[in-house]
C-alpha cells in the first residue's frame, strides 16, 4: 500500500529566470528549464495512491508520485528523478497515460543510480518504479536462453504487458510518453516529419494546426465585391478570409465594373 501524502515542494511559472527544482520529502524531484512551463501554470509533486495496482508479478520499489496538474506539457523536456528500493530483481519506471488511465507503460531510456531512477519527459503523470522479482533458479541453467524457452522462465523475460516499443504506429518517430516526439502515435500520418495539411490536425507536431498547410488555398483580395481579386493583394491559408475570393486578375480593384473580361 502507498501512503498518500502531499511532500514539500516549491512552484514556479515559466516567467523564472533560472531553472527550478520542485523537490519532495522523499527526494523526488523535477527540473524544468527556465521558460519550459505554460505561464500560469503551477506545479506539484506528492506521493499518492494511484488507485491502478502494479502489473501482475511486479511490485512497488517505493512509493508512486503525481506529478501534476497531469497533462501539463512543456515547451522542452524535464528531468524527473524517483527514489526506489532495490532489493533486487528488475526494475522498470512506470507511467499511467492521464489520470484516467488503468493501464501502466513502461518509459524508455532511464538512467539508473543506486538508489534513484531518472528520465526525461515533457508530460506530467504518475510515475514509480517497480520490481520484478528476480530468479532463484540456477543460474547456470537459465543463462541457456534455449534452456529458459523451454521451461517459460517468466522471471527472466520482459513483461510485455507493460513493455511499448514506443511507435505503435510505426511511422519512425517514439510516442511522446516514451519520450520521443511523436504527439499521436495512433496516427502514422502524424509526426514530426509530417507535411501539414487543411484537416484541423498538428500533422507535424510543431503545436499549431493547419498552418502553412500544403493544400491551403491562395485567396485575392476584393475589395469592390465584383468576384474577382486583385492578385498583388493575396493570402495562403486553408480558410476564406472575409473579403477575399479565390479568382484573381482585376485590374481596379476599386471599380466593380471593370474585372476579366469586362475591362481588363
Amino acid at each position: 500500500m502507498i501512503a498518500t501524502a502531499l511532500l514539500t515542494l516549491f512552484a514556479c511559472t515559466a516567467d523564472d529566470t533560472e531553472d527550478f527544482v520542485i523537490l519532495s520529502s522523499g527526494d523526488a524531484s523535477v527540473s524544468v528549464p527556465t521558460g519550459a512551463t505554460p505561464e500560469g501554470v503551477e506545479l506539484s509533486i506528492s506521493a499518492e495512491d494511484p488507485g491502478v495496482d502494479a502489473p501482475e508479478g511486479s511490485d512497488w520499489a517505493g512509493d508512486v508520485y503525481a506529478f501534476t496538474p497531469h497533462g501539463t506539457e512543456f515547451s522542452a523536456a524535464v528531468t524527473i528523478t524517483l527514489p526506489y528500493t532495490d532489493a533486487g530483481g528488475t526494475h522498470e519506471v512506470l507511467r499511467l497515460d492521464d489520470d484516467q488511465d488503468t493501464t501502466w507503460e513502461a518509459v524508455a531510456d532511464v538512467t539508473w543510480g543506486a538508489d534513484t531512477a531518472e528520465l526525461e519527459t515533457t508530460h506530467f503523470s504518475f510515475y514509480g518504479v517497480a520490481a520484478t522479482a528476480a530468479d532463484t533458479g540456477d543460474t547456470a541453467d537459465t543463462a541457456d536462453t534455449a534452456d529458459t524457452a523451454d521451461t517459460g522462465d517468466t522471471a527472466d523475460t520482459a513483461d510485455t504487458s507493460t513493455t511499448s516499443t514506443g511507435d505503435a504506429d510505426g511511422d519512425g518517430y517514439l510516442d511522446w510518453t516514451v519520450g520521443g516526439t511523436d504527439c499521436d502515435d495512433n496516427n502514422p500520418g502524424v509526426n514530426p516529419g509530417a507535411s501539414e495539411y487543411c484537416n484541423g490536425l498538428d500533422d507535424d507536431c510543431d503545436g499549431s494546426v493547419d498552418e502553412a498547410a500544403v493544400d491551403a488555398g491562395t485567396w485575392y483580395q476584393d475589395a469592390d465585391g465584383d468576384g474577382y481579386g486583385n492578385s498583388a493583394v493575396a493570402v495562403v491559408q486553408c480558410s476564406q478570409p472575409t473579403g477575399y475570393v479565390a479568382t484573381g486578375g482585376d485590374c481596379d480593384d476599386a471599380d466593380a465594373g471593370k474585372y476579366p473580361g469586362n475591362g481588363c
